[in-house]
């Protein structure tokens, strides 16, 4: 299943890359797809959080192939809605999450054959695997929360010293 949810498709080269994913679709499930099953279910909606969260609950692994960094938040989102500590995350190197969620399978997006051996290895990965993996990363999520990361900038600011002429002050004094 992949979850395309649409992102603005006002702009024009969006819009060609979204009817090259759709022509894309269509002859991946008419190649290999039957009348009763079709290999892609590209869902293309927005859907509400409750809904991801059963559908990360649902998937036994979840991709997140970002070509650069983005998409942390659907990355920790699927491992916070794993409740149950089950489920892979394959996760791309290029997303900034990747530096946390070093739990996850690691792949470079680019390389086809390597993210179809992370998808090999999440499906056939054995669930204490799995749960020990998905228990780190929901603990590094739970520990690296909003709160912790505006800490640390409060923090640094605290840190910042500004110089006045001769005399130094800190922001601490």
């Amino acid at each position: 299943m992949q979850i395309g949810v649409p992102s603005r498709t006002h702009i024009q080269t969006y819009k060609r890359l979204d009817d090259e994913i759709d022509d894309l679709v269509e002859e991946i499930n008419w190649a290999w797809g039957t009348e009763t099953w079709q290999p892609i279910t590209y869902l293309k909606r927005h859907f509400a959080p409750v809904d991801m969260m059963a559908l990360h609950r649902l998937a036994h692994f979840c991709i997140i192939s970002a070509l650069h960094d983005g998409l942390n938040l659907v990355a920790k989102e699927f491992v916070t809605s794993r409740v149950d500590e089950d489920g892979v995350l394959i996760l791309s190197r290029f997303a900034g999450a990747a530096w946390e969620l070093t739990d996850a399978l690691l792949v470079n997006p680019f390389a086809i054959d390597e993210v179809a051996e992370a998808i090999a290895q999440a499906v056939s990965m054995p669930q204490p695997e799995r749960q020990k993996r998905m228990q780190k990363m929901r603990q590094a999520v739970s520990e690296n929360n909003v709160y912790r990361w505006a800490g640390k900038i409060l923090n640094a600011l605290l840190k910042i010293e500004v110089s006045e002429g001769a005399e130094t002050v800190s922001a601490t004094d």
